[in-house]
């Protein structure tokens, strides 16, 4: 049930009590993530108060909460773990989509997908992991990132 309740509060923190002047300036601004990560903080007050018992444990939980969710929003993050292990194991030189990528660089898409410019003309080879082209990646990788944070810090603090 604790799991369900770390959600509920997770959902409530990191959406419904951060305003837009958070959600726009906390990755630029130390202050606005502060304020945000104290505002997201609140609805696990009572969650720690009730199986922590306000012990040691409890606090710690809460403390780091604010520190790992603090971290995770100084970052954007545009690509996944996946990307970057596929772009290290060397498997991202998949003729098909690099020809793609090619003939729609050679056609003047690159000013219209910022993407197809990692291209390196040479080997035509990649060089570095391309942003993800799935738009809500940045967002999911965020909530990935905060529940795995969650469900850690809850089961071995709580």
């Amino acid at each position: 049930m604790i799991g369900l309740y770390l959600l509920a509060a997770h959902l409530v923190g990191d959406f419904l009590l951060q305003n837009r002047w958070h959600a726009a300036l906390k990755l630029r601004y130390p202050v606005q993530r502060a304020q945000h990560v104290a505002w997201y903080c609140v609805p696990f007050v009572p969650i720690a108060a009730l199986y922590g018992r306000w012990s040691f444990s409890a606090i710690v939980f809460l403390v780091s909460l604010a520190a790992l969710h603090f971290a995770t929003d100084s970052y954007r993050f545009r690509s996944t773990l996946g990307d970057v292990i596929q772009w290290r194991l060397d498997l991202h030189r998949d003729p098909l989509p690099l020809k793609r990528a090619w003939l729609d660089y050679a056609l003047g898409a690159a000013d219209r997908n910022p993407a197809i410019r990692e291209i390196d003309v040479s080997d035509r080879a990649v060089r570095w992991p391309t942003p993800n082209p799935w738009p809500p990646i940045v967002l999911m990788v965020d909530q990935t990132l905060h529940l795995c944070q969650l469900a850690i810090l809850g089961g071995v603090l709580l």
